[in-house]
């Protein structure tokens, strides 16, 4: 049972990759989304490859300094924080814990690594779509 189990969780890994090879946009939404509901984590390979697809930067600092840009936040308490951010950001870590944050809240995340997409320009639709997830059909629905 544990060799199938691991081999199905194998297959899914290798079309998750192969997804993110060929990917856009709605594609990585595809992707997050399984991460979120726990289907998959997701590699370190495959977050690379959300990070160029994005064009993502890994910065503490996140919207504060990268304003609607995609960006990874490396923390050390999972604690994330919006004051002055003007806008909602999706944000989902290395655990799949997903959160739809609001402008001046603060959230907490299992993970340590948050990746952010904000609710704006060209991310609009994948925000839209994962925030959709989070809200309807996430495991870490509240």
């Amino acid at each position: 049972m544990f060799l199938k189990d691991k081999n199905q969780n194998n297959l899914k890994t290798m079309k998750l990759h192969n997804i993110l090879l060929e990917s856009t946009l709605p594609r990585i939404g595809e992707v997050l989304i399984q991460h979120i509901n726990g289907e998959v984590a997701l590699t370190n390979v495959a977050w690379d490859a959300i990070m160029n697809l994005t064009s993502a930067v890994v910065d503490p600092m996140g919207q504060w300094k990268h304003p609607g840009k995609c960006t990874m936040i490396p923390t050390t308490n999972g604690c994330i924080t919006m004051k002055q951010v003007p806008f909602p950001v999706v944000g989902v870590d290395e655990t799949g814990h997903a959160q739809y944050m609001h402008p001046e809240g603060e959230y907490t995340y299992r993970g340590r690594n948050v990746f952010e997409i904000p609710h704006t320009g060209q991310f609009q639709t994948l925000a839209l779509q994962l925030k959709n997830q989070i809200e309807n059909g996430s495991k870490y629905q509240k």
